[in-house]
């Protein structure tokens, strides 16, 4: 029978639960615990990370909010500008009119009902 010391035995010959011990020992002596302080300035450092990655967000929400605003008010003043010349193209024509479109009422030639029927009607019985 052979008799073997543990610290004659080499890293090859120990059994993997032995192997999982000793790495874990070196690991150990490697990165010593880490204290209470060590986690809250590791807490500390994460929650910072946090609120920077927040402010970040909310700061581009802003800035898209803004921009849609601006592309809005643009919109707005473009549609604006089209109404007042269609304001001022309507208001010429009627100045240089004859007649202007308010001063003679157009008499309706047919009833609701004649006109409802006209319009069911094909291109040939009209």
């Amino acid at each position: 029978m052979l008799h073997l010391n543990f610290t004659e035995m080499t890293l090859e010959a120990q059994p993997t639960s032995l192997l999982l011990v000793a790495e874990r020992l070196r690991r150990v002596r490697k990165h010593p615990r880490r204290t209470k302080e060590d986690f809250m300035h590791e807490v500390m450092m994460h929650s910072a990370d946090e609120k920077k990655e927040l402010k970040e967000w909310r700061d581009s929400e802003k800035r898209e909010r803004k921009e849609n605003m601006a592309h809005q008010k643009e919109a707005t003043e473009q549609l604006l500008t089209v109404m007042e010349c269609q304001a001022d193209m309507l208001q010429s024509s009627s100045v240089d009119s004859q007649y202007p479109l308010h001063s003679i009422p157009i008499p309706l030639q047919f009833g609701p009902a004649e006109v409802q029927h006209l319009l069911h009607r094909t291109p040939k019985e009209k």
